[in-house]
Order: structure tokens, then sequence, then C-alpha cells
């Protein structure tokens, strides 16, 4: 029998019952899950298809076809933690559609704990007049990553040379700060202070990254900004008047930062959006709030035109990025029952998934009445095959289960948008519209669900 979750959610004033169906177990990494995404990538069909590719806390990547539930690829990326996955030259379409925009498609971007930027070729334009271009899949070995303490791990087969490398740089990875990718430019902490960042423009080929910005001092543009914000501002500190830089998320030409003291700010800087001017002075902060302060930002992304964040505290903030400079104080804000937002992400349709400190997965719908949080489900895991060693035994002397905490999420669009997931590779039979959520765990495991509703 498939697992399911059951439930009941809001839309506006229509209660909405929603059945998650568990499809499958990815088994494969040795270590935790530290990060995940969704790499699309051509079909038949001429559309693009979700694949996940996770990374874990010992630098390895699995790249997982989700129509069959294998490996594409696995290699080891990074020699620590992998702390971001972005790919480059996806954007949506004027259907809402996930499509090919630029010509750095096939590119996937790593950061690791290590203090490096690496650039991976997966997909290869292959050789034709064909007015749809056609992709070649890079060949990849699939042996999942050995035990952390097996001999294995420094086998020749593991060596630079085997991967699909492609450039690198290294960067300040002080607090596991990730780094963001847009436009073809790269945001990153500055490499020598942690409450500042530089701005690259990425090679176009095997050449050397470009400094556009250097050590750019968010709490100077906001001295320096005319606008004033009716939230609290830190005086100065040991760690700076906002701390350490703790998340960055580019949207087009707003760059958004998670910090330290528990704000989050929005800079418009001119060099995103294609402006080759890279004046500091032509930088201006548009937003800041202070909801999550005094605890630190630890999770931030940007989807479905809304910026997400959560904390260390209880508390979750939604602001939609096109009202930022109309309506600043227009924002959703809620608190969880449980202390520490992991991960979270937010679907197309408003349901909103966050991973906790605790292990669990919780899912929230807003009330369209009164604008508040309903908590519409929690998902944990718990492991049966633990050792006595590691806890204390029931009556019937046999382990007691233990929860799996989980470390990242991540979901899909609903069905409204059109599109099909094929198997990537070789085969090719039509599945039904791809609608995922997918939970990674500290035990290296990936659970995947299609929601039924």
């Amino acid at each position: 029998m498939p697992r399911k979750l059951r439930c009941l959610c809001t839309r506006a004033t229509q209660p909405m019952e929603v059945s998650f169906e568990k499809l499958a177990t990815l088994r494969g990494h040795n270590s935790d899950i530290t990060t995940s995404l969704y790499f699309h990538v051509p079909n038949p069909n001429g559309r693009l298809t979700p694949t996940l590719v996770t990374g874990d806390s010992t630098g390895w990547l699995v790249w997982w076809d989700l129509a069959i539930r294998r490996p594409i690829g696995v290699w080891r990326a990074h020699d620590k933690t992998i702390i971001t996955i972005k790919q480059l030259g996806v954007g949506l379409s004027e259907l809402g559609e996930v499509a090919i925009s630029g010509d750095s498609y096939g590119i996937l971007v790593t950061h690791g704990k290590d203090g490096e930027v690496r650039l991976w070729s997966l997909l290869t334009k292959a050789a034709g007049m064909n007015e749809q271009p056609s992709y070649d899949f890079v060949k990849l070995s699939k042996t999942f990553p050995p035990e952390p303490d097996s001999p294995a791990i420094k086998d020749s087969a593991l060596s630079v040379a085997s991967r699909p490398y492609y450039i690198s740089i290294p960067v300040n990875t002080l607090n596991f700060c990730n780094v963001d990718v847009a436009g073809g430019l790269l945001v990153t902490p500055s490499t020598v202070d942690s409450d500042k960042f530089d701005v690259y423009r990425l090679p176009s080929e095997l050449n050397r990254f470009n400094r556009l910005v250097r050590l750019a001092d968010p709490f100077q543009l906001l001295q320096a900004n005319p606008k004033s914000f009716n939230v609290s501002i830190p005086s100065n500190s040991e760690r700076g008047n906002f701390g350490s830089l703790m998340r960055i998320i580019v949207n087009e030409s707003l760059l958004f930062v998670g910090f330290e003291s528990g704000h989050v700010m929005g800079i418009h800087i001119p060099v995103l959006s294609g402006n080759q001017s890279a004046n500091e002075t032509e930088m201006h902060v548009v937003h800041l709030s202070d909801y999550h302060v005094p605890n630190p930002v630890i999770s931030m992304r940007c989807e479905n035109g809304n910026l997400i964040s959560g904390s260390a505290g209880r508390t979750i903030e939604v602001v939609e990025v096109a009202k930022m400079t109309v309506s600043p104080n227009e924002a959703f804000r809620f608190k969880t029952s449980k202390r520490g937002a992991n991960d979270l992400s937010l679907r197309d349709d408003g349901l909103l998934a966050v991973t906790g400190w605790d292990g669990c997965t919780r899912l929230y719908r807003r009330s369209g009445m009164d604008a508040k949080a309903l908590e519409a489900g929690c998902f944990s895991k718990r492991n049966p095959l633990v050792t006595a060693t590691h806890h204390t035994q029931n009556s019937d002397n046999k382990p007691a289960p233990q929860n799996v905490k989980a470390r990242t999420v991540a979901l899909t669009a609903t069905r409204s948008r059109k599109s099909d997931v094929v198997p990537v590779r070789r085969r090719f039979r039509a599945e039904k519209t791809p609608e995922y959520m997918c939970i990674g765990y500290e035990d290296g495991t990936v659970e995947v669900y299609y929601p039924k509703g």
C-alpha cells in the first residue's frame, strides 16, 4: 500500500482535501541531503520536463530521472557539504511554463562548503540545422557514492578528470550562506567580508570570471537611501549592523538578502538587469523587513513571484515581489508550531511546504477570509531500521522507530501548467502532468510524492 498524506486545506472559503501518494523512495546518498533542485530537460514532446538533482553533506550529487526513479548521473562535485544547486538558461514562458532562456542552458551551478562555485555542463546542443534545437546528455557514471569510510572514496575513478567539470571560482562560505545566479551573473558573499557581497559575470567559455561589484555594503546602501522604512535598524555591534549574510536570492534586477539579525532586504542593482554600470551609487534599497528579528534568516526562496523567508524562530514571511515598492507593508506573515525553517517551497496555487528543525515537513494554505495560515498537514518519516545501541528498546526487545529528520523540500507546479512528463532518456512513454513533492532526509533518502486532490 502506498503511503498517503491526507490534509485539509483552504483556498478562499472552500475547503479542499489534498492527498499525497508516495511514488518512490530514492536511495543512493550515504549522508544528509542538504539541497535539491528540479533540473528541467527537453522531452520528445518539445517541452521541458523536471528531473531532480540532490546534493549531500559529503559533496556528492545524484541526478535523478523522476519518471523511472533511476539516476542519470552520479559524481562528487565538492569535497565538503553542497550548499547551492542552480540551473542556468531557464525561465518562465508567457504561458507560465518553464522554458529555455539563453545560451547557458544545460549548465548546472553548484556551491560547496569547500569554498568553490563550480559550473558543470550536463547537456550539450546537438549538431543539426533544425529550428528546434536538440540536446545530448553528457555521459556520466551511475555508480552511487561509496560509504564515507570506504577506501573507494580515494579511487582514481572519482578524480576531477572523471567529472563533467567546467570552471571553478573560490568564494566565501562562512555561515553556510548560499550563492545565486541570474542573467549570466553570480552573486556571492564577499570573499573577504561576510556582511558584504560581490557580483561576477559568468564566463561564456573556459575563461575567468569577471568581478563587476566588489565589497558592496547593504547597510551603507540603506543609509544612503532617501526612502525610509518603518522597521527597527540595529546599531553597531561586534557582528556589524545586520551581521553576516545568511541567504541570497536574485530575482531579475533585485537582490534579496537575509541577515543574521533577522532582517530581509531587497536591493535594486542595475547591472543585474543588463545595465553594464557597476557603480555602487546606482544601487538602492527597495524593501526592508524586520519580521524575523531577532532570529537569523535561515531559508529563503523566490518562487512564483513571491519572496518566501523563514527564520531560526517560528516566523514565516511571504511577500509578493511586484507589490514591494507599491505596498511595502503588505505581506503574508505567520508563525509555525515549531522552531527553525530548514527549507521551504511555494507552489503556484499557494500551497506552502516548510521543513522544520524537528524534521517534519508541514504544509500551509492561506485563508482568504482572515489572511491566516491554516496548517494543512504534517509529514514525518520514521526509520524502523535502527540498531538497539542508539536507543532504548521497547517491551518486545525490538528497536523502537526513530524519527529520520527531513532536511529539504521542493514542490513543482500544479496541473494547471500544461506539460508532459516522460522518461528523459530512451523510453518515450507519456505520463501524467508533473506535480511532485520531493523531501530529502538526513539518512540520504529522498521521498517522492504525487499530490492528488
